[in-house]
């Protein structure tokens, strides 16, 4: 298994938008081969912080 985690700062009045925008994205993620999980999500404190993570079968 394979674990990949980080983070990127968007604007914060647009971040809710931004994590929305995403949604095609994680989808796609998702269903590629080997994906176990993927996730793009809003950080719960600091306000312009979008976390990223990916669980890939190695």
């Amino acid at each position: 298994m394979l674990i990949v985690a980080g983070s990127l700062y968007v604007n914060p009045t647009e971040r809710d938008d931004y994590v929305t925008g995403c949604r095609d994205v994680v989808e796609q993620a998702r269903n590629a081969p080997g994906c176990l999980d993927f996730t793009i999500t809003a950080d719960p404190i600091e306000p312009g912080r979008v976390n990223v993570s990916s669980v890939e079968d190695a």
